[in-house]
């Protein structure tokens, strides 16, 4: 009784039309390409958070070189705004860049 269940079950899938398979090459190539895409999503990341961190460190380090030759106190000021707006430039185009 199991074996003639199992027949009919057979033959039944056989007389079926199935789509064929896609190339197993395509699915290589389409696993492949989803790898690199992501290597290069990574790299991207890492460059994105490099730019915003030497950014800011050289900022910083031009305010503390300004603090230590002792420019006077309004030049100071001018400074610390100019690195505020390119600190804010550099972080809008880092989130403009990781939006992509």
């Amino acid at each position: 009784m199991n074996n003639e269940v199992v027949r009919r079950a057979m033959a039944q899938l056989a007389a079926e039309s199935l789509p064929p398979l896609p190339d197993a090459a395509r699915i290589w190539w389409l696993a492949e390409f989803g790898r690199r895409q992501q290597k290069r999503q990574q790299v991207a990341r890492t460059m994105i958070l490099t730019r915003v961190f030497t950014s800011a460190a050289v900022m910083l380090g031009a305010c503390g070189a300004a603090v230590w030759w002792g420019v006077d106190l309004p030049s100071l000021g001018y400074l610390t705004v100019a690195a505020l707006v390119c600190a804010g430039a550099a972080g809008a185009r880092a989130m403009l860049a990781a939006e992509e």
